[in-house]
């Protein structure tokens, strides 16, 4: 599933939002849109509950911010989770090889 243009636009206005005022409450009145939008900021830690049904930006929300939106955050996180892997790779196989010459080290 893909997150759609209104929610992307909305996500960043509500950052924006909570980077100026500081926080912003979820009741009866506020729209489908807004509360998918707090919804998924929470899942992706970029806000966190201040008290009841109220929210304030959190560390990773102001991450956001400063990479230019939603969509650019995203898309730094999977950069890096495949930068991520791509040296990982090379490390497992430097441990394994590292493992076999310890193990030829009873031999000497």
């Amino acid at each position: 599933m893909e997150l759609g243009k209104d929610l992307i636009k909305d996500i960043d206005a509500l950052l924006e939002k909570l980077f100026k005022d500081g926080y912003t409450s979820i009741h009866g009145q506020t729209s489908n849109i807004r509360t998918r939008s707090i919804h998924t900021c929470k899942a992706l830690d970029l806000i966190r509950l201040k008290s009841n049904s109220t929210y304030e930006l959190a560390e990773k929300g102001v991450f956001a911010i400063q990479d230019g939106g939603i969509e650019k955050y995203l898309s730094n996180i999977r950069t890096k989770k495949d930068l991520d892997i791509v040296n990982e790779l090379p490390r497992s196989k430097l441990t394994r090889y590292q493992n076999y010459s310890n193990n030829l080290n009873w031999l000497e």
